[in-house]
């Protein structure tokens, strides 16, 4: 078994990723689609206030997938 489909099979890491990619999409679509000289705050809070609790999970889920790599050893 891989390195990478070890650790993506913990359910802790792929949430974080999903809620991850979930707060960056707002923004990211404005950007390519809005007006030009729009300003989208509350978009941009939603990323900022996201992206730690976010990696918290990832790591969390790397540590949960460590701790099960050594214990299936």
């Amino acid at each position: 078994m891989s390195l990478l489909s070890f650790f993506l099979r913990s359910r802790l890491l792929l949430i974080g990723l999903g809620l991850l990619a979930l707060a960056w999409l707002p923004i990211e679509l404005y950007i390519i689609f809005g007006p030009a000289d729009g300003n989208p705050v509350g978009l941009g809070l939603l990323a900022w206030c996201a992206t730690p609790f976010c990696f918290a999970m990832i790591g969390g889920g790397i540590v949960e997938s460590l701790y099960r790599m050594r214990g299936s050893r």
